[in-house]
C-alpha cells in the first residue's frame, strides 16, 4: 500500500514561489515527519543545522508553524485573499446589526476597537473592522495587535488601517504568533531605515525589503554591522543607497566578517598593497646560445704567425 503525505495546495501555489527552496524541502519533511528533529533534518539535505533553524524561523514568521517548546506545531493555512477598495463587501446596518447579535467574537471585536480608538464607532468603521473579520479572515486577536500597531505609529486614519489589514491578510498573517513575529522583524527593519537616516513614517519599498532580507537572512549580519555599513554609505555617498551598502556588506560576507570587531581585519586585508610577482624578462635569441670557449695557446700561436707574416712582409718591401 502506498502511503501518501497530503500538502495543502495553498502551500504549493502561495507559499512555494517565495521561499528558498531547502526551505520548502524542510517545511515538506518536517510535515512528512511531525517528530523529526533539526539534526536529524539537516543530515539528511546535507546542511547545517543553523540553516533548518533559520529555516523555521522562516515558516513561523509566516504563520504556518509554531513551537511548542522543543517540538513544532503545523498550524491550519489560511486561504489568500486579494483585497481591493472596489472589492471590499460593503454590510447594512442590519446586518452589521445580525453578526454582532449572533457571534460573541464580533462584539468584542467592536468593543476592543472603541476602546482602542477612544470613541464610539460610525457606520463606516464598523463596517470596516467587520470585513476584516468576515471578509479577510483575520482573527480578533490579530486585529486588536494590528490596531495597536497602527496607532502606535501615529496613523487612524481608516484607510492605512484597511491597507495594513490586506497587506497582512496577503501575507497570511492568521495567528497572533504570526502577527508578533511580523512586527517583531519590521521593528527591525525600522531600525535599518533609521540607520540610513530615512524618515521614520516611511515604509520601506520591495527593493529595500529584498536588501534587508538577504543582509539579516542570507548573510546573517546583525543590526550593528548593517549599521556599519550605513554609515560608511552615508559617509561615501550622502545618500541612503542601499545598492551601495550591499556591496560593502557582500565583500564582507566573502571576507566572513561575523562581528564589528572583524571588520577591521577585513579593512586591512582590503587595503593591503597587492604583491605582483617580478617580471621575468624575455631572453634575447643570442642567448639562447652557449659563449665560444678559447684556448689561449692557441691565440698567441696566431698573433706570433701573424707577427711573422708582417715582418716579411716588410723586409720584402725594404730590399725593393
Amino acid at each position: 500500500m502506498t502511503m501518501t503525505t497530503n500538502i495543502p495546495n495553498i502551500f504549493i501555489d502561495r507559499y512555494m514561489p517565495h521561499a528558498e527552496p531547502v526551505y520548502s524541502m524542510i517545511y515538506i519533511l518536517g510535515f512528512r515527519h511531525r517528530e523529526i528533529s533539526d539534526a536529524e533534518l539537516a543530515k539528511i539535505l546535507g546542511i547545517a543545522e543553523d540553516d533548518v533553524i533559520k529555516a523555521w524561523d522562516y515558516w513561523i514568521n509566516q504563520g504556518l508553524v509554531r513551537r511548542d517548546g522543543s517540538s513544532r506545531k503545523f498550524l491550519e493555512i489560511g486561504i489568500k485573499r486579494t483585497a481591493s477598495l472596489e472589492t471590499q463587501p460593503a454590510y447594512s446596518p442590519e446586518e452589521i446589526k445580525i453578526f454582532a447579535d449572533e457571534n460573541e467574537e464580533i462584539r468584542l471585536l467592536f468593543k476592543t476597537v472603541e476602546q482602542k480608538l477612544g470613541k464610539p464607532l460610525k457606520y463606516s468603521e464598523l463596517n470596516l473592522f467587520l470585513s476584516f473579520y468576515e471578509w479577510l479572515r483575520l482573527p480578533t486577536d490579530v486585529i486588536a495587535i494590528l490596531l495597536d500597531y497602527c496607532t502606535a505609529n501615529g496613523n487612524y486614519s481608516n484607510r492605512y488601517i484597511e491597507t495594513v489589514a490586506t497587506d497582512w491578510a496577503e501575507k497570511g498573517i492568521f495567528s497572533v504568533e504570526a502577527a508578533e513575529n511580523h512586527l517583531r522583524k519590521f521593528d527591525i527593519f525600522r531600525r535599518i531605515m533609521k540607520a540610513f537616516c530615512l524618515p521614520f513614517g516611511r515604509n520601506p519599498s520591495k527593493k529595500e525589503l529584498e536588501y534587508m532580507n538577504k543582509w539579516l537572512y542570507e548573510y546573517g549580519f546583525g543590526l550593528d554591522i548593517i549599521a556599519e555599513a550605513a554609515e560608511r554609505t552615508l559617509n561615501q555617498t550622502g545618500a541612503a543607497k542601499f545598492a551601495y551598502a550591499d556591496k560593502i556588506l557582500k565583500n564582507w560576507h566573502k571576507a566572513g566578517v561575523t562581528t564589528v570587531d572583524s571588520i577591521k581585519a577585513a579593512d586591512e586585508v582590503f587595503a593591503a598593497p597587492k604583491t605582483v610577482a617580478p617580471k621575468t624578462p624575455p631572453k634575447r635569441k643570442f642567448q639562447n646560445y652557449s659563449g665560444r670557449e678559447w684556448d689561449e695557446a692557441k691565440i698567441e700561436n696566431i698573433l706570433k704567425l701573424e707577427n711573422e707574416y708582417l715582418d716579411k712582409r716588410l723586409d720584402g718591401a725594404e730590399e725593393e
